[in-house]
């Protein structure tokens, strides 16, 4: 039932995103209906993502088995939910900018989720959302200048170890800030690239 329920919600974002990508946009008239047209895009897009993100990360159980960081420029590999997930494969699918947007709004979140790291514990929602942007932008989260003292530095233990430091940074409202400053000005960055 539970496999059921999965496949029909997959079918339905897929077809969801199918029909946007083959509804032609109507033409405007002026900026005002452009507006009122994109802010409708928008809004479904977000919902979409939002309502892929908790089926991914409440709903469904998984493992990143312990792949992800990005190292020699991929993420991910053979086993990582991220990467070899159909679901999961939807949601980076979806238009950059508007996960990213999202992604950030979630850094704050402290709940745990049903996706497990390896060899340690299950992530906690923003840091799952740090591993999605280091998915996205090919980045780790201490590869920024300001935690580069986190890049080689030896896990010892359950507390002391990536994850863990990564779930301080996340609950120090300083530091995450730091943190978000820096996916933010990536993402800008890779948007001006892009074009």
């Amino acid at each position: 039932l539970v496999l059921t329920s999965l496949t029909m919600l997959g079918c339905q974002i897929r077809s969801s995103e199918q029909n946007a990508r083959d509804t032609p946009l109507p033409i405007s008239r002026s900026d005002a209906t452009s507006a009122t047209s994109d802010d409708r895009k928008s809004s479904v897009t977000e919902r979409e993502i939002d309502s892929l993100w908790k089926l991914l990360v409440f709903e469904k159980p998984s493992c990143l088995t312990g792949k992800q960081y990005v190292r020699k420029g991929q993420f991910g590999g053979k086993g990582c939910a991220m990467t070899s997930d159909m679901e999961w494969k939807a949601f980076f699918a979806m238009e950059k900018q508007q996960i990213t947007k999202f992604l950030l709004s979630k850094l704050s979140d402290t709940i745990t989720t049903k996706v497990h790291t390896c060899p340690f514990s299950d992530a906690q929602t923003g840091e799952l959302a740090v591993y999605s942007l280091q998915n996205i932008y090919k980045k780790n989260w201490f590869d920024f200048e300001p935690f580069q003292s986190y890049q080689n530095k030896p896990s010892e233990s359950i507390t002391q170890n990536h994850q863990a430091w990564l779930q301080q940074i996340l609950q120090d409202e300083n530091k995450r800030a730091i943190l978000k400053e820096n996916w933010q000005a990536l993402a800008s960055k890779s948007n001006t690239d892009a074009e």
